[in-house]
């Protein structure tokens, strides 16, 4: 979650240009105008818990607890590419000097009238469900990015199971376990990648700050024979005389 400190002129904005509506695994919530990226949608209310281990179905982490939120931010669905974000924001009033905390939700892009807003949940493995965002890279499970690794090599593939396996006769049972080799080893060929980038990165800087070093040695070099030429100039001068 974002974090950051904005003055109250936020309450100026024309906000909550939203309306509910349903989705075929429950409410959402749906854009009534189209929306700018980067712009606040609205304030998120509900009841504070101050016990960071408060949970529910709508909890959302909030100012060192969660918040309970009220209608109609708490039907706000999950995907896997989400076009908005939570950002806590750190608010002081100009007049008083008193700082408290507000939850609101932002674009993250452009959203088209009637589209559904959608958040990243980023849950832990643990408490991974089955994911139906429908978008093109979803990661089955309704879990945080960096711990999709975990839930497939526990529990499978999830939803996308089907994508991986189209012919329904098939067993989905040895599908999952065949899917779930792969996707480990993908990312253990994604985790080599990413190192050996690093390194030939480092070794480009090293030849890098070498060839700058010869550089700066040449550059010593001529001015040594410029002086040496300027001398030579002068022992001619001295003979001439």
């Amino acid at each position: 979650m974002a974090e950051c400190v904005y003055p109250l002129e936020i309450e100026n904005l024309e906000l909550d240009a939203i309306k509910l509506g349903d989705t075929p695994y429950g409410r959402g919530v749906f854009a009534s105008k189209k929306i700018k990226g980067g712009m606040p949608i609205g304030k998120i209310e509900g009841e504070f818990h101050p016990d960071k281990k408060y949970d529910s179905e709508y909890a959302m982490t909030f100012n060192d607890g969660a918040l309970e939120p009220e209608e109609p931010y708490r039907f706000v669905n999950h995907s896997c590419e989400p076009n908005c974000e939570l950002v806590e924001l750190v608010v002081a009033d100009q007049n008083s000097g008193k700082v408290f905390h507000e939850l609101w939700i932002y674009a993250l892009n452009d959203i088209k009238r009637g589209e559904q807003l959608t958040l990243d949940y980023a849950w832990p493995y643990t408490d991974a469900i089955e994911c139906q965002c429908g978008s093109p890279n979803c990661r089955g499970w309704i879990v945080a990015a960096n711990e999709v690794e975990k839930v497939v090599a526990k529990k499978g593939l999830g939803s996308r199971a089907a994508k991986e396996n189209p012919d329904d006769s098939a067993p989905i049972k040895k599908t999952r376990k065949k899917a779930v080799k792969k996707a480990v080893v993908k990312a253990e060929e994604d985790k080599k990648a990413t190192v050996k980038k690093t390194v030939a990165k480092k070794t480009t800087a090293k030849k890098a700050v070498v060839k700058k070093t010869v550089t700066k040695k040449a550059v010593a070099k001529k001015t040594v024979a410029k002086k040496s030429t300027a001398k030579k100039t002068v022992a001619k001068k001295k003979a001439s005389k």
